[in-house]
């Protein structure tokens, strides 16, 4: 019998699939079904950092995730970007944060457990200057 030989990527995505069936453990269904909707369009990083930002939300909101209101999310994200209840956030770490809720209601819409996604009306936040990388590219010379 061959021996099969696996890759440090095919480790690292093992490990990650554990750790997100782990932190699905009592959590919501609807947030089960949002790990499968996004397991073959997202890398694992991305899966996992998702299922976490909407775990702690709903936490955090203490609601069921289809009582979830716009006003909800306004408040979430100001909280964590004025530092309330813990380290002040980063634009970018907002902007993360909001592309995860948006992804999880637009899943919810589309399973049929919500009619309209309480995210549509709120805005994006942006990231501050100091948030983004500066790019240096080399003269072709």
């Amino acid at each position: 019998m061959a021996d099969t030989v696996v890759t440090g990527r095919e480790e690292a995505q093992v490990a990650t699939e554990k750790k997100i069936e782990e932190m699905l453990v009592g959590q919501p269904d609807s947030i089960s079904g949002f790990y499968d909707s996004i397991y073959t369009s997202s890398s694992f990083n991305t899966q996992y950092r998702y299922v976490e930002y909407v775990i702690n939300f709903i936490k955090a909101v203490g609601k069921a995730p289809e009582k979830v209101t716009m006003d909800d999310i306004n408040r979430y994200l100001n909280r964590l970007a004025r530092g309330i209840g813990g380290k002040k956030k980063s634009g970018s770490y907002l902007v993360a944060i909001y592309s995860a809720l948006k992804k999880y209601y637009a899943y919810m819409v589309k399973s049929g457990r919500m009619s309209r996604s309480p995210i549509e009306n709120v805005e994006r936040p942006k990231p501050k200057p100091s948030d983004q990388i500066e790019r240096t590219f080399l003269n072709p010379e």
